[in-house]
Order: structure tokens, then sequence, then C-alpha cells
């Protein structure tokens, strides 16, 4: 999966700050903007209002920091830009090749790396975006592919937390 940075230029510009809503209507209009609040506005068909809202819970240390999520998918590309600094390889293992590693087994399988990094994509890298856990250590589970079928076997040995 990759995620390269490219250039677009916009007349729509999203700024957080700290303040009210008056400070925010004032500093908009000060420079020729459009304060649209501090919500989602429903862009690309997607409901209005439906942020996770996930900056109030940073802003009180809650990064992920000490926290390890294993994605239990069809693999996290470990040497993912976005990912790379949060892989844990102690939580992670491929239960299809049944090897200690979190990486896909097919140029197909990218579920597991976009799941990754909705968790534990790291911030200020300028690349794609962040995840709402931008501190965990990320773990990657093989369980699906592209490559072969899964045994119940397989499944239960993922599914019970051990992961090596």
């Amino acid at each position: 999966v990759s995620c390269e940075p490219v250039a677009r230029y916009s007349r729509s510009w999203a700024v957080e700050l700290r303040g009210t809503e008056a400070d925010a209507d004032r500093i908009a209009a000060k420079h020729g903007l459009v304060n649209h609040g501090p919500f989602n506005t429903g862009q690309s068909g997607g409901p209005e209002k439906m942020d996770i809202n996930v900056v109030p819970a940073w802003l009180q240390g809650y990064t992920g920091k000490g926290v390890v999520v294993s994605v239990v998918d069809d693999g996290v590309q470990s040497s993912h830009v976005d990912l790379t600094s949060n892989i844990d390889l102690t939580a992670s293992y491929n239960f299809v090749t049944m090897v200690s590693s979190p990486d896909p087994g097919t140029s197909a399988d990218t579920h597991g790396t976009e799941c990754g990094g909705e968790i534990g994509m790291i911030r200020n890298n300028a690349y794609c975006g962040v995840g709402v856990a931008y501190q965990c250590n990320l773990g990657g589970v093989v369980l699906l592919s592209d490559s072969g079928e899964v045994t119940d076997l397989q499944e239960a040995n993922a599914d019970s937390g051990e992961v090596t």
C-alpha cells in the first residue's frame, strides 16, 4: 500500500485552533476565510458531524503509548513509511505461512495494512494522515490471505492471543 504525498492545490483549508466559535469566526474573517464549524461537513457523501473527535483524547495524553494492538487480517506491511516505527514484531505472526512476520502474503493483501494505518499511523511525517493511537505498538497477525485457505486450527491459534 502506497501513500506518497502528492502536490494538490485547493481553495479549501482546514485549521485546528484552540478557542471559542467566536475566536474561529474572527480569525477566519481576518484572513478572508469561512468558518465551517468544528465538525465534519459531510464531505465525500458521508454524514455530517460524524467525526470520532479524537483530539480531546490526545490532549489528555491518550495516544496509544504503551498499548499493544494486533490487527488480525491479511497482514500489516511492516516497511510502510506510516507504520514502520510502530511495528511490534513480538505482537505479530503469520498463521498462514507459520513465520513471525506481519507482512502480507501477496500484493492483493492490503486490508490489514489499511486497518493498521487507521489505528497506528505515526503523526507529522508528511504522509497520509495520523492513526487514532499514533504511538501504539502495532502488530500484524496474518490469518486471511489470497494465497491460501485457513484451517480451523489456524483460526483458533490466531484467536487465542498467543502470537509466538
